[in-house]
């Protein structure tokens, strides 16, 4: 693991070579290191009185030893004033510079390891001081509260004051007065006292301090602790972050190349200039653990077409991490991935579609082995939030992804298999609930309103009685007999015309022959068959059967007679029909027959509305089925919508408390979607007015949901009248609203409609406030710098997920700025913390662990370096501008800090 780590220290340590040595003096250097290594000591200063005798020893037994512990060459010198002070060296520094240290303040080697005092004291501008940092030394005030201790030597204040002024030094004293001490002097760094003068004291467990430094500590590294002692001092074995963290990444790509980034379980930095890669190390963890910029599409868009342009198909990705005490590995080889802009498709189903192109291999280590895990379940293993480039700005703006920072909040807690389980079923059940939703809509399409039929029916049978009533009537009765003989006349006038051609051509033939009388016995025959229609035309008709009878005793007139004949029927029987017509007391021009069509029409009508009617009753039946399993799907869907809200509100309450802002809060609710209803509203109503009254556009922003929705079932409703004090004009208007698609079987609303707003769904709105001037202030009514300070603040509350951000401090004033940092500090030593930033003050001021410096060279991301502040610094100066800057800035401040 790169970067800097808590080592256990003992900084205060004498070996034989210290006349006061109160253990074995003839063990070895060997034995006295074995017996120290037993005790798992990272860190180790040898500090004999006034000798670095054992100091060579000691370097060569680790080296025989093979002790991977690190140890500070050191001195405990006996001051003139009289105190002790510790002088540390830099480990590798040589012993022939420590020696002629000694001869500087007059320590001889014939005196080395008594308590003879060297030359130099405190008292004249701490003449020894300038000595020490010429040799590169660091200085410790031991037992401070003993009788040779600085606080008890100074006890009045004067000098004391004035070394702790500067801010220099680290104070050695017993762990139970530390407290008190640190009380009264602010960021003054304490250790707890070691002064081992005996090998047996190592086994003593509460006499170490938990340093943090770096993977080979230094000098440099020693003197870190000054700047940032909470950070880098633990008095007792620290509590670092052991539940989950990213070990390393290895890429293998045309870009990179082969290339191993190493993280450190708490803050790492990724720094360089633009175009080096930084942003796509994020992206490329977003890739291998499925956690996409998937707020809005065009920032996955955006990813997409960044991934594409950067890596080929095939490039391998591998990252290696720890969780719940089991090492994991997950590999995912890249490709091409074709990018669909419709506008129609949702963004899940584009990360679906990559997902399956780009499938992944999880692998569990197991006694050395790498077993496949791919049953278990990532995002549990796997607990991390990853933001790329401008996800936080784009949550902020959009407010899409709060609801999944609470949730991955809460991915930890024993409630959240459950609480996917239900979010797994609200979708089964909503799919469900649409599904048969379509199947109501299209039922209701065929049912016709009953109300309707019914009305239909009766009027049809009201119709059908008339026409019957109609139809029994004796004057028509008269009047379809006139028809009948009218139409029996026309018949004999047309019967008439076609014997005076037939039968005369006949006669004449006959005539030829002599045969005269067969030929009245055949005009006797007509004449008879004529006379039997003619009396069928009762007494109107008398005077027409004397014509025929003329004819038949005269047949040398028969064709003039028979013409003359029938003209006088024809013009007979017209006048005598229409006197009689005129004469009958009928409102219709329809005679009998025409009723009666009409009457078969009507009860033909009547049979499809009854058949319809009894459809109608079965479509009913079908839709009560489908609305009481609708009814019962909503019920189950609340049911689970309240208990994702309850889960989500548990953890917002928790989160609440975890932000540790005074000025900071958040809050959860429960809102129903009332969107649809706004919209029903907008188009079904607003619209009717021309001047867009002003009236109606406060109730759909003001209504409550069931006020909503009971006004656009009932717009006549009184109570939301008088709740909204409207004029009589303004009530008028009301009632005279007019929906569209109007349904009759319900009031006010097409069913359609109805169903989304009966099934709008419970929404959980997390509320995240700011305190402003005494006055709490929402998420959207912040400036863009203090929206997403307050959503880093939401980010950084206590949880050991692992967090993944790229430039948090975009969009940051410098207020806020410094705000996170602060924050970061407090939580880094929970969790593990992953930035990109191009911000000086995080990797400085909040002390990062490990800092990985990108650079570009030829077209290709490179990693120049990777580890921790002391040793980055070079890269860190880069990133503040460069050596020069660095002192021109402090050649301007320094008067005002001085003053």
């Amino acid at each position: 693991m790169k970067g800097l780590k808590w080592k256990k220290t003992a900084l205060h340590v004498h070996t034989p070579a210290s006349e006061d040595y109160e253990g074995d003096k003839s063990i070895t250097p060997k034995q006295f290191l074995h017996k120290i290594s037993k005790q798992k000591v990272d860190v180790l200063g040898i500090t004999d009185h006034n000798s670095v005798e054992w100091i060579s020893k000691i370097r060569k037994a680790k080296e025989e030893l093979e002790l991977d512990i690190a140890i500070f060459p050191g001195i405990e010198i006996s001051t003139k004033d009289p105190i002790h002070i510790l002088v540390l060296f830099d480990p590798e520094k040589p012993i022939n510079e420590m020696i002629n240290f000694l001869g500087e303040i007059a320590i001889n080697q014939d005196k080395y390891g008594t308590d003879e005092k060297c030359k130099y004291g405190l008292t004249t501008n701490y003449e020894l001081e300038p000595i020490v940092k010429d040799h590169n030394g660091f200085i410790i005030f031991p037992h401070i509260k003993s009788s040779k201790g600085i606080f008890k030597r100074f006890e009045g204040g004067g000098i004391k004051d004035d070394i702790i002024a500067k801010g220099n030094y680290i104070y050695e004293c017993q762990e139970s007065l530390i407290d008190s001490l640190k009380a009264t002097y602010k960021n003054i760094p304490f250790i707890k006292k070691t002064d081992f003068h005996n090998i047996d004291d190592f086994e003593k467990p509460g006499n170490y301090t938990w340093l943090k430094l770096a993977e080979k500590p230094d000098i440099f590294s020693l003197k870190q602790i000054l700047f940032e002692p909470d950070m880098r001092i633990s008095l007792e074995k620290p509590k670092v972050n052991t539940d989950f963290y990213l070990k390393h990444l290895k890429i293998t790509s045309e870009y990179f190349g082969q290339k191993v980034i190493e993280f450190n379980s708490e803050l790492n930095i990724i720094i360089g200039g633009r175009g080096t890669g930084k942003s796509l190390i994020v992206e490329i963890l977003a890739f291998l653990t499925n956690k996409y910029p998937n707020s809005t599409k065009p920032l996955f868009i955006n990813y997409l077409e960044k991934m594409n342009a950067l890596f080929k198909e095939g490039d391998n990705f591998e990252l290696l991490f720890f969780s719940k005490g089991s090492d994991y590995k997950l590999k995912r080889t890249f490709s091409d991935f074709e990018i669909k802009e419709s506008p129609f498709r949702e963004i899940k189903h584009d990360i679906e579609r990559y997902n399956e192109e780009n499938s992944y291999q999880l692998f569990k280590k197991i006694s050395d082995e790498w077993t496949n895990a791919k049953e278990e379940d990532l995002d549990k293993l796997l607990p991390v939030r990853i933001f790329t480039q401008n996800g936080i700005s784009d949550i902020v703006h959009n407010r899409k992804n709060l609801n999944k920072i609470i949730d991955e909040h809460g991915i930890l807690s024993s409630n959240y298999p459950l609480f996917v389980e239900n979010q797994k079923k609200l979708e089964e059940k909503k799919e469900k609930l649409s599904s048969l939703e379509k199947k109501l809509l299209s039922n209701y399409s065929d049912l016709k309103n009953p109300a309707e039929i019914s009305k239909e029916i009766e009027n049809k049978r009201k119709e059908i009685s008339k026409l019957e009533k109609e139809i029994s009537n004796q004057e028509l009765k008269k009047k379809s007999l006139l028809e009948s003989q009218k139409n029996l006349t026309y018949e004999l006038i047309d019967y008439l015309q076609k014997y005076e051609t037939t039968s005369f051509n006949a006669l004449q033939e006959l005539k030829k022959a002599d045969e005269l009388e067969d030929t009245e016995i055949t005009d006797n025959k007509f004449i008879e068959r004529t006379q039997k229609k003619v009396m069928k035309l009762q007494k109107y008709n008398l005077n027409l059967i004397e014509k025929l009878n003329e004819i038949k005793n005269n047949y040398s007139n028969f064709k003039e007679m028979l013409e003359e004949t029938r003209k006088k029927i024809y013009d007979e029987w017209n006048d005598f029909y229409s006197n009689e017509i005129n004469n009958l007391s009928l409102d219709t021009d329809r005679n009998e027959q025409d009723i009666n069509n009409l009457l078969n029409k009507k009860r033909k009508a009547l049979q499809d509305l009854t058949k319809q009617q009894h459809n109608n009753q079965e479509i009913i039946r079908k839709i009560k089925s489908l609305e009481q399993k609708r009814e019962k799907i909503i019920t189950e869907i609340r049911a689970l919508e309240e208990e994702i809200f309850n889960f989500r509100k548990n953890i917002c309450n928790k989160l609440d408390g975890r932000m540790e802002a005074k000025n900071v809060r958040i809050q959860i609710e429960k809102r129903y979607d009332k969107s649809q209803s706004r919209i029903f509203l907008v188009e079904d109503v607003y619209h009717q007015y021309p001047n867009k009254n002003q009236k109606i556009k406060r109730i759909i922003k003001t209504l409550k949901y069931k006020e909503l929705c009971d006004f656009i079932k009932s717009p006549n409703n009184q109570a939301i009248i008088e709740k909204l004090e409207l004029t009589e004009n303004e009530q008028k208007r009301f009632k005279e609203i007019e929906f569209k698609n109007f349904d009759p079987s319900i009031s006010g609303i097409s069913n359609q409609k109805l169903l989304k707003i009966d099934s709008a769904p419970m929404k959980t709105k997390v509320i995240l406030q700011m305190k402003k001037n005494e006055k709490w202030r929402d998420l959207d009514s912040l400036s863009p710098g203090e929206r997403c300070s307050l959503l880093l603040m939401l980010l950084l509350a206590k949880n050991n997920n692992i967090l993944v951000i790229d430039q948090p401090e975009d969009e940051l004033d410098y207020e806020s700025r410094s705000n996170i940092v602060d924050l970061i500090k407090k939580r880094k030593n929970n969790r593990q913390m992953i930035f990109v930033t191009h911000f000086q003050n995080i990797p400085v001021l909040a002390d990062a662990e490990n800092i990985i410096h990108m650079e570009e060279i030829e077209g290709h991301g490179k990693i120049k370096g990777q580890g921790s502040f002391e040793e980055m610094i070079s890269s860190i100066i880069e990133m503040e501008g460069g050596e020069n800057a660095i002192r021109l800035r402090n050649l301007k401040y320094d008067e005002f800090i001085n003053r």
